[in-house]
């Protein structure tokens, strides 16, 4: 089987989609049909089921994805081998980050990559920050890079590359004092982490506010606040390269509060492939 076409049939197995999957693997959807029916009958079994509404993998399809999965790696290794026995490092690179992971650090990451390992491949997929230890465990990225917590998770490495500052925001004209009296609810933040944060803030300052009943992303928060929904506190970096930057204001406040630790991440091995150890080891801290 073409290493192409298993590694179109794996990204299936995670969008469950003929139309992501295709495009994202640059091929129509008639010819990514064709492809898995081909692989199909030489397995004998099919490997989805398939109506107009859903694509779930069948039985013979998850041990056809495990058999898949395995493949890839060997390839990858082979690939990585041989071109490391050469004196080279190539190969591609799947990494993962949130849009505004990719918009502040990841350009300064990638950079010094760029010049020293001309022919590594970099795959770029950008989502919620939340995901990126479960698209690592589950073999979908090799680098995620997000923020870390004290406590990091197991089976995991992961190098920090910066803190990042928070701030608190507020509607244009609001005060500490429309928080502390519940007259502008809180807006929470979906990261688990950076709510960690706040609450310990929270309770070392002993403010009770109003929470707004729903979390939101930066993106969300900052139109909310800047309409005049309530109060957040957000990463600097997200208000400072934000278009609704000038419909919100900073508050001073003391203590700071904790700031994140940003970095990358990926799987531990026994063994990491070059592309991966070249990356994880290259980029400085900012």
């Amino acid at each position: 089987m073409d290493i192409e076409h298993i590694k179109l049939f794996i990204d299936l197995t995670h969008t469950l989609h003929f139309g992501k999957t295709s495009q994202r693997g640059f091929v129509t959807p008639a010819t990514l049909t064709r492809i898995i029916q081909r692989m199909e009958s030489q397995v004998g079994k099919p490997l989805f089921y398939r109506d107009n509404r859903s694509v779930t993998l069948t039985k013979a399809g998850e041990l056809f994805k495990s058999y898949c999965k395995d493949h890839i790696q060997r390839w990858d290794e082979l690939h990585e081998t041989i071109g490391h026995s050469t004196g080279r490092v190539s190969g591609l690179v799947r990494i993962y980050c949130s849009v505004t992971a990719s918009h502040s650090v990841l350009s300064t990451i990638l950079a010094p990559i760029k010049d020293q390992y001309p022919e590594i491949i970099i795959s770029l997929e950008t989502g919620p920050s939340e995901l990126t230890f479960q698209k690592i465990r589950q073999d979908e990225t090799d680098i995620g890079i997000t923020s870390f917590s004290d406590h990091r998770p197991s089976g995991i490495i992961t190098t920090p590359i910066s803190e990042i500052e928070l701030v608190l925001i507020v509607p244009k004209g609001k005060t500490v004092p429309d928080i502390t009296s519940q007259s502008l609810p809180f807006i929470y933040p979906q990261s688990r982490i950076l709510k960690a944060h706040i609450n310990a803030w929270f309770k070392l300052k002993k403010w009770i506010p109003k929470h707004y009943p729903s979390a939101a992303s930066f993106d969300g928060i900052l139109t909310l606040v800047g309409l005049g929904y309530g109060a957040s506190i957000v990463p600097k970096m997200v208000v400072d390269t934000s278009p609704l930057r000038n419909q919100l204001d900073y508050l001073a406040i003391t203590p700071p509060i904790k700031k994140l630790q940003m970095g990358m991440c990926c799987k531990k091995k026994n063994i990491l492939s070059p592309c991966v150890s070249a990356i994880m080891t290259t980029s400085a801290p900012l």
